[in-house]
């Protein structure tokens, strides 16, 4: 398969349009038209992401972080960041992001963090025109429960040691809940 083709199955599932103006997903590194046999995900292309694909032959990394946010200011190869572009390049490895197109996209990444939270009757938090797409989402859990509570499932379930709460009553009921992927910030 080209890479033009994985290309267009996944900006098929998260169109490019409804990616943040300033976002700069998309192709990152290498040829679309070369031929990809091996394809590894990943959350940020970082230099040992690269190494792991190096070492197990992947020709194409589909990353949700965009590679490179910032030009870089020079290509000093003594510097970890470069050298990973430069290992990119010679062991001929596309690369591939999708961020806030895929954040928004209806069954991306924040209807993932939906399902996952348990909420139902979900819609976009911010949606876009098409009522489907948008950023965040809002549901409503089957049946309400404390902040507490919900506090040490959301730790539990992504197994991480603790879940900053801001409330004044932690044994308040709730039961509608929104969530938004990234870090919600907006310029």
């Amino acid at each position: 398969m080209k890479a033009t083709e994985l290309i267009a199955k996944i900006e098929a599932y998260a169109p490019r349009d409804l990616a943040w103006e300033r976002d700069p997903i998309g192709l990152q590194l290498g040829d679309p038209n070369q031929e990809i046999h091996t394809v590894m995900t990943a959350l940020d292309v970082r230099p040992e992401v690269v190494a792991e694909a190096i070492a197990n032959n992947v020709d194409f990394i589909f990353a949700h972080h965009p590679m490179i946010f910032r030009p870089a200011k020079n290509l000093n190869l003594s510097v970890p960041q470069n050298k990973m572009y430069a290992d990119l390049i010679k062991h001929d490895i596309v690369v591939y992001a999708a961020h806030t197109n895929l954040d928004a996209a209806a069954g991306g990444m924040n209807d993932w963090l939906a399902e996952a939270l348990q909420l139902t009757d979900v819609t976009p938090l911010i949606p876009n025109a098409d009522g489907k797409t948008g950023l965040g989402r809002i549901g409503s859990l089957a049946t309400p429960q404390t902040v507490t509570d919900y506090a040490t499932f959301v730790r539990d379930l992504f197994n991480v040691a603790h879940v900053r709460v801001i409330a004044n009553d932690m044994n308040r009921s709730i039961q509608r809940i929104a969530v938004l992927g990234g870090d919600g910030g907006s310029e």
